[in-house]
């Protein structure tokens, strides 16, 4: 079995990871072993190893119509507001969707911090933003990014 197939089956699987077990999975007419990274979706009571979550928040904006021409007055300060969240190391990337119809801001911080950003944020208060949202994203495979 390809790595890419055993990963796919284990996400497909909601059990518990149990590290260094293994499960069979069949295909056709055969059965295949297939261990991911030391670990097996393998449904198990003594199941002990997990990933570690990571919680981070994000934030959604819904813009007003019109937006791309709107901003300009306020984009600068927009980015001043910003920046300080970025320097503490929890604001971590963000931006505008492609068809300028709203954005998104990836945080590491509590959901209450994030809520302040977004209350204080010139776009906000100008009224450019006509809703946005808050959801926890429980992180739990990273790249070599150092989010």
């Amino acid at each position: 079995m390809s790595k890419r197939g055993a990963q796919s089956l284990l996400s497909a699987n909601r059990g518990a990871l149990v590290r260094g077990a293994s499960t069979t999975f069949s295909f056709g007419n055969s059965l295949r072993s297939a261990t991911v990274n030391n670990y097996s979706s393998e449904k198990s009571s003594t199941a002990t190893t997990a990933p570690a979550i990571d919680p981070h928040q994000v934030l959604f904006y819904e813009y007003v119509e019109g937006m791309l021409e709107k901003r300009g007055p306020h984009r600068a300060s927009h980015f001043q507001f910003a920046q300080p969240y970025a320097d503490r190391g929890e604001l971590l990337s963000g931006g505008a969707w492609d068809d300028v119809s709203g954005g998104m801001l990836l945080f590491k911080a509590t959901k209450e911090k994030v809520a302040e950003f977004a209350r204080n944020d010139p776009y906000v208060k100008a009224g450019l933003v006509k809703d946005y949202k808050i959801k926890t994203w429980s992180v739990v495979i990273k790249g070599k990014q150092k989010y």
